[in-house]
Parts: C-alpha cells; sequence; structure tokens
C-alpha cells in the first residue's frame, strides 16, 4: 500500500523550533553576561588545557581559569586551523580523535572565512551552534510527523539539556543530532540520497551519530535504510583511517571514555549524584532513563524507533562515571537516548504500516516502513 500523502505543517514546526532556539539562546547568553561578558567565555578554556597557549595569544587581556577546561577551546583551535590539522594538533589532547570531528568547526569557518581567530570565530562558533538548535528542532518536528505524530516535538530539541550544554561550552553534540534527525526524517519520506548524504554529514560532525542509524536501519530491514547505515559507517571510518595515516600518532589518542556496562552509571550515582552535586547532569540521565523506560513499555516493539532507543541505551550503559555522571558529560552523552525516547512516545499512535510490496520484492525482505500519514516535502 502506498502511504497517504498529507501536508506537513512547516509553519507550524518552524515556528515551534525558532520560539525555543530563541528562549534558548536568551538563557545561554543571561549565564554568559552572568559569569563574564567575553567571548572566551563561551570556549571554557583552561591553564593546564591544551589549548591555553592559543588561548591567551588571542584572547591576552582575559584571565583563563585554573584546570584543564573543557571541550570547546580545542574545537576552536580546529576552527582556527581548519584545513591545516597537523597545526591545530598542537592545541589538541587527542588530534586523531579530536578531529574525527571534523564539520562543526569547518562550518564555522565557513561563516567567519577572514584567517585567524579572535571574537569573530568564537561569533561563528556560536552561530553555527544556534543554526544547529533551529535545525534540530525542524527536524524532530518533521520526524514525528511523518511517523504519523503532532508537531510538538519541534519545540523540544533546543530546549534540551544537552542542547544548553552544546552551546553554553561550544560544542558539536547538537549539530550531530540534529543532523541525525533530519536523516531520519528524509528516510521516512523515501528521499534516500539526500538522506545517506545528510547521514555521513552527521557522522563527520559526531562519529557515534551512526548509532542512530544502526537502530533505523534493524527496524526497518530494507536495501534503503540499510544504506542509511552503511554509508555513513563507511565514510567515518575511511575518515578515520585517513586520519590515523597523516597525523602523528600521540600518547593516549583513542577512546577511553567507555567500560563496563552500567558500571558508569552506578559510580557516577556514588561519586557525583548521590552528594548533591552535578545536578544537572542528574535531571538530564534521569529524564534520559524515564523516557527510555516509559518508551520501551508503552511503545509498540514493531515501532521504528524503538531499535535506536535500545542501541543508545545500549551505548550509555557502556559510558564511564566521568561522561555519564558530571554536568558537561551527562547532558550530551545522554541527549540523543532522551530525544529518540521522547519522539517514540511522540508518535506511538501513529500506525506503521509494511513497505509496499514491490519495494519488499526489491529488498528482498519485509519490515516496518513509514507512517500512513508521511508527509510530503515537495
Amino acid at each position: 500500500m502506498t502511504p497517504t500523502a498529507v501536508p506537513t505543517p512547516w509553519r507550524r514546526i518552524v515556528h515551534l523550533a525558532l520560539l525555543a532556539t530563541v528562549t534558548m539562546v536568551l538563557v545561554v547568553l543571561w549565564d554568559v553576561n552572568r559569569t563574564g561578558a567575553h567571548p572566551a567565555n563561551l570556549l571554557q578554556g583552561g591553564t593546564t588545557g591544551p589549548s591555553y597557549a592559543l588561548l591567551h595569544q588571542d584572547f591576552p587581556e582575559i584571565e583563563v581559569p585554573a584546570g584543564l577546561g573543557l571541550d570547546g577551546q580545542q574545537y576552536y583551535a580546529m576552527a582556527r586551523s581548519p584545513l591545516h590539522l597537523d597545526d591545530a594538533a598542537a592545541s589538541l589532547d587527542r588530534p586523531v580523535y579530536r578531529w574525527q570531528r571534523p564539520l562543526f568547526p569547518w562550518l564555522a569557518r565557513v561563516v567567519h572565512p577572514a584567517g585567524g581567530g579572535g571574537a569573530g570565530l568564537v561569533a561563528a562558533l556560536f552561530v553555527v551552534g544556534v543554526a544547529a538548535l533551529l535545525l534540530g528542532g525542524v527536524a524532530a518536528g518533521a520526524l514525528s510527523t511523518a511517523l504519523g505524530g503532532r508537531p510538538w516535538p519541534a519545540a523540544i530539541f533546543p530546549l534540551l539539556p544537552g542542547a544548553y550544554m552544546s552551546l553554553r561550552v561550544t560544542m558539536a553534540d547538537s549539530l550531530a543530532l540534529a543532523l541525525a534527525l533530519a536523516a531520519l526524517a528524509l528516510a521516512a519520506r523515501r528521499r534516500t540520497l539526500p538522506a545517506v548524504l545528510v547521514g555521513c554529514l552527521a557522522v563527520l560532525t559526531r562519529e557515534t551519530a551512526v548509532l542512530v542509524f544502526i537502530g533505523w536501519a534493524l527496524a526497518r530491514r530494507t536495501r534503503r535504510d540499510t544504506a542509511l547505515a552503511l554509508v555513513p559507517l563507511a565514510v567515518g571510518g575511511a575518515w578515520a583511517v585517513w586520519l590515523r595515516i597523516t597525523l602523528p600518532a600521540t600518547p593516549g589518542d583513542g577512546v577511553n571514555e567507555l567500560g563496563l556496562p552500567f558500571v558508569g552509571v552506578a559510580r557516577a550515582l556514588r561519586d557525583h549524584w548521590l552528594d548533591g552535586s552535578n545536578k544537572l547532569g542528574f535531571a538530564a540521565a534521569l529524564a534520559a532513563f524515564g523516557a527510555t523506560a516509559f518508551a520501551l513499555r508503552t511503545v509498540g516493539r514493531r515501532h521504528p524507533l524503538i531499535p535506536v532507543v535500545v542501541v543508545n541505551l545500549a551505548f550509555v550503559a557502556v559510558m564511564n562515571h566521568s561522561v555519564v555522571g558530571i554536568d558537561f558529560g551527562a547532558t550530551r552523552s545522554t541527549m540523543p537516548l532522551l530525544m529518540m525516547s521522547l519522539l517514540a512516545i511522540a508518535t506511538a499512535q501513529g500506525r506503521v504500516e509494511a513497505e509496499s510490496p514491490d519495494e519488499q520484492g526489491a529488498a528482498g525482505i519485509t519490515g516496518p516502513g513509514v507512517g500512513s500519514t508521511v508527509a510530503s516535502i515537495r
């Protein structure tokens, strides 16, 4: 059976996403003004951080706080030398690992094409971050309506704790998830080629975005949706191999954020949450686990987002306590899990039908397809 095309409420989706994005921007700017009204405040560098020398060079008038700082300083260093990976490597703690996520700083340099750094480059990173919130809201609303739900998830994405943290300290997480949602929204409308291209961009923003596509492919089990998982995976893998060949290896240049299942969550509870610290991270994790439990209990197993939720839950389960426990890490690491669970709940009433018979023959398999209320984006 061919899905019935109905108009997508684009105006409503954009209005909701724009309102929520403006709200989050105001919250972030208020906090920046409260804690130190200077562009470098958005980078959160530290005196012992990998990018301290660069920040001191570009912002000599600012006294950088003591400590390592956060990862925004490293995205700034990458955006300052977007095509000279070796030059930026001197300001990165794990150059190969950091350069696996190049799209965010590349886009910032496109927004601010003039050479050098300073306030203009920080502003460009902020603009890309704001655009990511708006894109994520629109994509969430589009995916929800494609699966038979209402557009209100468009207002949720920009207001997530992870969205706040990504914008506040200049991180790529919002952009990666926004692109992943956009790819799924395109895939739900059977726009395979655009979906795959956007999926590749998502993986080049943050390689873990491929988990969303793997879960989607497991649910749908068609060739086109398998391509959405395999092509971005191949692109991200090829980029990672190229980095390891061309960039010099450094001690500890790898992934050290993972561990045994649920050990990190247990240690986060013991070391970071029970003492009353990292309240925002605890709230984000609690919301993610609560929404996940509700989705798994109430949403049908054949819903195409349930495998996405399960795959992301498995990934959160193996994160170590420093990732899933503190405000900086917990808000962002649980962001895909929370958003996908909320979308599954929001679209639970949307009926999901099988692919049309001719497409089943082309794929050689059967499986859940798009909702019966799939909207046209022409």
